[in-house]
């Protein structure tokens, strides 16, 4: 098991990115976006772009 596969999502607007940005590269919000746990596929695979 992969530990540490997280990734920031925006309160916003909830673009989800692998890397935390001070402001969201889609809706602009500044300091919105929030650390959240990859969704995992059922083969155990973190699921979203790498």
């Amino acid at each position: 098991m992969v530990a540490g596969r997280t990734l920031f999502a925006c309160t916003a607007c909830g673009h989800a990115s692998p890397k935390w940005h001070g402001r969201c590269p889609s809706c602009c919000e500044w300091n919105g976006m929030v650390e959240e746990p990859a969704p995992v596929s059922s083969s155990g695979r973190a699921v979203g772009s790498t």
